[in-house]
């Protein structure tokens, strides 16, 4: 309650503020940033109460449902994020050798969803020949040390093609410090990649062109201040 009044006496006293400087002057300006929902951890503000002003009581009912649904609002907006940007997220499971992808991964593999994830061999096994020794490296320089490791691969999908991923991997370890699992994400890169191999040709053409007419390729920088007219 007393958030929500804050947010709104900080809105009202920007307008108030606007209008009295609109007659008063045009150089100053008054604008108001409302975010969406951003995870501040104010459900849980307790937190940062003095000791001598602890309180050991429960949580009430209330704040129970307030923390909830914090979380499910930063959830909500985390998997719309991901959606937007295409990004793959999972987990190697290394004991029992499954993977479990979020929606865009299984999308991305062409796999079914399923509760028990994927065996690790399969995806493996869709990896380009060229990219095994690099995607195996980096898991063993990640499950060595404590740093984020990326590394580019191709993976084929079901109609032979290939997508270009850049995936980014770290460690999960257990309370005796053994790795237990692998967690990253993967961003597919293909129509970028796709892009600038179609740019690198169209260069390519160019120079062909301009070679077989025995013309050259330059370009000009125009100079500030001048009409470029005695440039040639």
């Amino acid at each position: 309650g007393i958030y929500s009044v804050s947010k709104h006496a900080v809105v009202a006293l920007s307008e108030c503020l606007h209008h009295d400087l609109q007659l008063a002057t045009t150089q100053v300006e008054v604008a108001v940033l409302c975010p969406s929902y951003v995870p501040t951890a104010i459900g849980n503000s307790e937190r940062n109460r003095p000791t001598h002003l602890a309180n050991d009581a429960p949580p009430t009912k209330l704040q129970l449902a307030s923390r909830e649904a914090a979380q499910q609002a930063v959830s909500q907006q985390m998997a719309q994020a991901l959606e937007l940007a295409m990004i793959s997220v999972w987990r190697i499971d290394l004991q029992r050798r499954r993977i479990h992808f979020n929606d865009i991964g299984y999308r991305m593999s062409g796999a079914t969803p399923t509760l028990d994830g994927l065996d690790l061999d399969s995806i493996r096994s869709t990896v380009h020949p060229e990219d095994e020794a690099g995607m195996v490296q980096a898991a063993e320089q990640a499950m060595a040390g404590v740093d984020v490791v990326d590394v580019e691969t191709r993976y084929r999908n079901p109609d032979g093609s290939y997508r270009h991923l850049l995936t980014r991997r770290v460690a999960e370890r257990d309370a005796q410090g053994r790795v237990v699992a692998l967690a990253g994400v993967s961003l597919d890169q293909t129509e970028q990649i796709a892009e600038r191999a179609r740019a690198q040709a169209l260069a390519r053409r160019i120079q062909l062109v301009a070679d077989a007419a025995g013309v050259g390729i330059w370009s000009i920088e125009r100079v500030p201040g001048t009409d470029g007219a005695d440039a040639a």
